[in-house]
């Protein structure tokens, strides 16, 4: 049975899940309290259906650096290798603090939109075309659960 509390604004949602065979407790915040009851339904149901995925806590930079030398890195060459040295410099100085499991629509639009301000079309086209494709794969990896990018992105 999940449970929730108010923190300050906030609601704070949290279930129980098996994870390698131990219980483990996941708790996530959201504005509202409706919201935060409609996630902890989907784990749990998720949990009674046999699903195991727990939704990481590691920063979305961390991951495309992972994504990138396991995926990308063997099969590039080096000046290719250098742009996406670059993606994950940007990715640390505009999503530095954005986690697999917090990321959504929106914030990830916010920080694409002060990534805009800064960097030409090209090089903010070039960042959402390889995040997408480094988050099509965390959803296959296990790391999250759906693309926040099937909301239409935005590109200024």
């Amino acid at each position: 049975m999940a449970s929730f509390e108010k923190r300050g604004k906030k609601w704070r949602a949290v279930v129980s899940v098996m994870e390698a065979g131990a219980r483990k407790k996941v708790s996530k915040t959201f504005n509202l309290k409706r919201e935060a009851e409609a996630w902890a339904t989907e784990m749990e149901s998720d949990r009674n259906n046999g699903v195991v995925l727990v939704e990481s806590d590691m920063l979305l930079a961390d991951y495309f650096q992972k994504w990138y030398e396991q995926y990308r890195k063997p099969d590039i060459r080096n000046s290719t290798a250098n742009t996406y040295h670059t993606q994950v410099y940007r990715l640390k100085k505009y999503f530095g603090d954005v986690r697999l499991n917090n990321m959504s629509s929106t914030l990830l639009q916010e920080r694409l939109d002060e990534f805009a301000k800064d960097v030409s079309y090209s090089g903010v086209s070039t960042l959402l075309t390889r995040l997408k494709s480094a988050l099509n794969d965390a959803i296959l990896d296990g790391y999250i659960r759906n693309n926040v990018w099937s909301v239409a992105v935005k590109l200024n």
